[in-house]
């Protein structure tokens, strides 16, 4: 009798082993399945950001060209600035100096004039003596 009980126990033992290995197995493919699942797509998602990286790469390439081409844009303007500063800078000085003269000029103009004018009264009063004689 005890070697039939440990016979039934031994068996209950295989049985409740077996039972324990395939619900393990089940329960191994059904993780298994998920995993591929997960890993598929996790593959997926990882190909979809390469690409959106490519095309940021992509974008920052442009960008980068963009932004080289407008400093060379802006360092011709500030050249052209500073030219035209200097420019600037010297006509001011001209415009100076044409002023200074003009007014040079003007005051000779205004002393000539007067000038004219007494010599204008002299011969006026010369030509008056003259006719009275």
């Amino acid at each position: 009798m005890a070697f039939a009980h440990r016979q039934q126990l031994l068996i209950i033992g295989v049985v409740i082993l077996c039972a324990m290995v395939g619900a393990t197995s089940v329960l191994a493919m059904t993780y298994y399945g998920q995993a591929i699942s997960t890993q598929n797509e996790m593959n997926s998602q990882m190909a979809y950001l390469q690409s959106v990286i490519n095309q940021l790469e992509s974008e920052k390439a442009q960008l980068q060209t963009e932004v080289y081409q407008l400093q060379q844009e802006k360092a011709q303007l500030e050249a052209q600035i500073e030219a035209l500063q200097t420019n600037n800078t010297e006509l001011s000085s001209q415009i100076e100096t044409l002023t200074d003269k003009n007014n040079q000029l003007q005051a000779e103009i205004d002393g000539l004039q007067s000038r004219i004018a007494i010599l204008n009264d002299y011969i006026d009063d010369l030509r008056k003596r003259l006719w009275m004689r």
